[in-house]
């Protein structure tokens, strides 16, 4: 999948792993819109990405969620 010029490189990791800004939004309790607009993740969502990625078998560690 080709990087979006204007989404942060780490946004970029979860929608590959994840499929769409929609569904990482999903995962988190957050609006895509808010989502978007992240340069890093918020701290708080870290547990539950890397929790989802074990469970749907997807390949995520610590060091992808930050800059």
């Amino acid at each position: 999948m080709a990087q979006n010029p204007k989404r942060s490189p780490v946004l970029d990791r979860l929608v590959e792993r994840f499929g769409t800004l929609a569904e990482v939004g999903r995962i988190v309790g957050r609006d895509k819109s808010t989502v978007c607009r992240w340069t890093s993740v918020p701290a708080q969502h870290h547990r539950r990405l890397l929790e989802e990625a074990r469970a749907r078998r997807v390949a995520l560690k610590h060091a992808d969620l930050v800059v």
